[in-house]
């Protein structure tokens, strides 16, 4: 497949193995299959503590997590369809999306366009880009989501209620400037929103209180009960997915997301969409650092 966005990393190698699967996926019946099989269908909503560092101690937040949809000829409409209708019911205060909605053509975001204007929370809608998004075609990635009320944060920093949310490009094959992104930021709670855990190599002396992210699909495939098989990236296979204390007491929330690439099915890692229950725990806010064991040199190994 050609590059169509502005995205990094994006090799002839690549190219190729994605127009040899867009060819091998033609037509539905990858679809089909996600959709007749319960671990790939079946998305959960999973509620997620969180008590903010130095938060008012009147905060109280829900906020929604949608990463990974994938719409595309490998991830069951089902699954999309469930994932949205949780976070309907749940009713949160604000949703983030936290990227890679399409695999292979960025037209598959159309699908997706109905379901995100279906959302109404009262703080708004915020989102990332991932890096299928960013090799498909961001512009147009970008001014759907705009169009069902979606703002896009390209580092940068809003507010949101009690919570300032700071977006950063992806780690992968974004480009990021987290001096940009933090210029902003005062005294109250900071939750850093990125597609991808490697961000971390980019937080490093900065003052935040949570991490959410995405890109790992949790594996997609494991072993079980849930243990993963394969993890992109040195973070990604320290943190695959769920809840973490970081080492400067922060805390990062990994989804495993909703969608799936290459393979169209998931083995002991249902799709998932979050609700963080966002109060406050009293204590002083973090500065970032760097994940035991791992050096900024390792961010592509």
């Amino acid at each position: 497949m050609p590059l169509m966005g502005r995205g990094r990393e994006y090799s002839r190698a690549r190219g190729v193995a994605e127009w040899l699967l867009a060819c091998a996926y033609r037509g539905s019946w990858a679809r089909t299959v996600a959709d007749a099989h319960p671990g790939s269908r079946e998305a959960t909503l999973r509620r997620v503590p969180v008590a903010l560092h130095g938060a008012p101690p009147d905060l109280r937040m829900n906020v929604a997590v949608m990463t990974d949809l994938h719409a595309g000829p490998t991830t069951s409409r089902r699954a999309i369809e469930r994932a949205f209708r949780l976070v309907r019911e749940a009713s949160p205060d604000l949703v983030l999306f936290g990227g890679d909605y399409v695999w292979l053509d960025a037209r598959y975001v159309e699908e997706l366009v109905g379901e995100m204007r279906s959302l109404a929370p009262p703080l708004g809608k915020l989102a990332v880009m991932g890096n299928h998004d960013l090799w498909a075609d961001d512009t147009l990635i970008r001014r759907s989501l705009e169009s069902a009320g979606v703002r896009v944060l390209v580092n940068e920093r809003v507010r949101a209620g009690g919570l300032q949310v700071v977006g950063i490009d992806d780690p992968w094959t974004g480009v990021i400037d987290a001096d940009a992104a933090f210029r902003d930021v005062d005294a109250g709670p900071v939750a850093v929103l990125c597609h991808a855990p490697e961000v971390l190599y980019s937080l490093a002396g900065r003052r935040y209180d949570l991490l959410v992210c995405g890109h790992t699909h949790g594996g997609q495939v494991c072993a079980p009960p849930g243990v993963p098989i394969y993890v992109p990236g040195p973070i990604g296979r320290k943190y695959p997915g769920g809840t973490y204390t970081l080492d400067n007491g922060a805390v990062a929330v990994i989804s495993r997301g909703v969608g799936t690439v290459e393979f169209p099915l998931r083995a002991w890692c249902n799709p998932e969409v979050l609700l963080l229950e966002i109060g406050a725990s009293g204590r002083s806010s973090c500065r970032g650092a760097m994940p035991d064991g791992l050096s900024e040199s390792e961010v592509h190994a």
